[in-house]
């Protein structure tokens, strides 16, 4: 019998839930806006009270739905635009910022009240008929606008996120050609110029210059998207063409990225990629629906799970549930909220912090929780350097508060403990091989890492839980 997800907007389409293929992913829901003809790009929010939003580009408008309980979305708000098949979304602080090929500018949404998410204005300047995609250097305040008639246009956000301050242009009168998108981090453009077939690197270190560093040509030369990881070492691109496909590239030297490993869904057309934590990479494939892409091995990238829509055009990964946002492109797709049901650990609980304010990080490597994964480890990470570290792991989930920490494994039941010294950068990593037995697939194990730390309440500092659950 198929699910309906109820909504408690009568703007919002039910939707019945078709039977669908997937792989190590949960379907939490699935909704429509009622009216909307077709869907472009997702992003999403986060209030000040930790309530999730999605933010989802329709033809007609920005929607926006609150998924705080993913399994039964309300659409909180919606902004009528002009109408376009591509609407790109792009977040910072409070704001939202909407732009289309059907008319110059962006539109700035406002969430201050996320219930009630009200149009700011329609910022534009003379000349700008038309932009492509939006992106947001959120470590600076800049506001990047890629494929518009004048090239890509860079704003200042930080003088006032409602007016943003025109910075400079790389267009072809300064040595730019089209950037299709880009992410911009610690002063690098990752920059998709899809017609120019070559993912190009620029420094905006010391804007209003716009130098290039580096270039490489994309495997199919049609380069519509590019991601990299925290650091600059790793970055992915893909190519959007039939059987086009994810390439990771070691871009350590920006002068020089080197081709790695590659994924691809044979016969599907890849779509927007996005790495999160230096380990995943969460792909839309056009015909192929989301998947999740083990990148911790860059020479051979693994899938971890998936779920197949009809045309998947993006998803977005980065909220702190886990929670994935799939915007699905026909009037029937709309937005998926989905979830990865193993392989990839759960951060949990609020961990305690020690000098500086500094909180240790639980982490893992070695490709992702699977049965037979022989090189799985789990790292801690922000600790103070050289001091005794406690690896404790059990198989429940605790929240007490013990020593000035609050303890988020339960040692009542089966637990282990295992003793170590953070190193001289206050990492440290304990082998956790798992078995190739099959029976400890769906298997959770919960972890927490506790260091010596004299700044820390009672010298103990301590990161949030893990819950790694294995997969088959």
């Amino acid at each position: 019998m198929p699910r309906i997800v109820p909504l408690s907007s009568l703007s919002v389409l039910l939707v019945a839930l078709p039977a669908q293929t997937s792989r190590n992913c949960e379907l939490l829901s699935h909704v429509t806006h009622s009216g909307s003809s077709g869907y472009a790009g997702v992003w999403g929010y986060v209030a000040p009270d930790g309530r999730e939003f999605a933010v989802v580009g329709a033809r007609d408008g920005t929607w926006i739905v609150e998924t705080t309980d993913p399994r039964a979305p309300v659409e909180r708000g919606f902004i009528p635009g002009p109408q376009s098949t591509w609407r790109e979304v792009h977040g910072y602080g409070q704001y939202l910022y909407t732009v289309t090929e059907a008319a110059g500018g962006v539109q700035i949404i406002s969430m201050a009240n996320p219930d009630n998410p009200t149009l700011v204005r329609n910022f534009t300047r003379t000349g700008w008929t038309n932009t492509h995609t939006v992106s947001v250097d959120q470590g600076a305040g800049k506001l990047y606008c890629n494929g518009t008639n004048q090239g890509m246009l860079v704003f200042d956000l930080l003088p006032d996120p409602t007016n943003p301050v025109y910075v400079t242009a790389w267009n072809a009168s300064n040595g730019g050609v089209y950037v299709h998108d880009s992410l911009i981090q610690n002063g690098w453009v990752y920059a998709s110029c899809i017609y120019d077939g070559r993912l190009r690197i620029l420094d905006v270190s010391n804007l209003p210059a716009i130098v290039q560093r580096g270039q490489v040509t994309t495997p199919l030369s049609f380069t519509h998207n590019a991601w990299a990881n925290s650091t600059d070492t790793i970055a992915v691109t893909t190519d959007e063409r039939s059987n086009g496909f994810l390439q990771i590239y070691d871009v350590t030297n920006k002068a020089l990225p080197i081709p790695l490993g590659s994924f691809s869904v044979p016969g599907a057309g890849i779509h927007n990629a996005f790495i999160v934590d230096d380990k995943v990479c969460h792909v839309s494939w056009y015909g192929a629906g989301y998947r999740a892409v083990d990148i911790t091995d860059p020479n051979n990238p693994t899938e971890i799970g998936f779920y197949d829509t009809a045309n998947a055009w993006g998803c977005f990964p980065f909220q702190p549930s886990g929670v994935v946002y799939i915007s699905d492109i026909p009037s029937s797709g709309g937005l998926y909220c989905v979830k990865l049901t193993c392989g990839v650990p759960e951060r949990y609980g609020t961990g305690t912090a020690g000098t500086g304010g500094a909180v240790p990080r639980v982490d893992w490597h070695g490709g992702y929780a699977r049965v037979g994964n022989g090189t799985f480890r789990l790292e801690c990470s922000e600790a103070q350097p050289n001091r005794p570290a406690v690896l404790v792991l059990g198989s429940g989930q605790a929240d007490v508060p013990v020593a000035g920490i609050r303890l988020l494994v339960d040692v009542g039941q089966a637990f282990v403990t295992i003793d170590t010294t953070t190193d001289a950068a206050g990492k440290a990593a304990i082998p956790a091989p798992i078995p190739a037995v099959a029976g400890l697939g769906g298997a959770t194990v919960y972890a927490q890492w506790v260091v010596l730390d004299p700044g820390a309440p009672q010298g103990l500092a301590a990161s949030r839980g893990s819950r790694i659950t294995i997969c088959p």
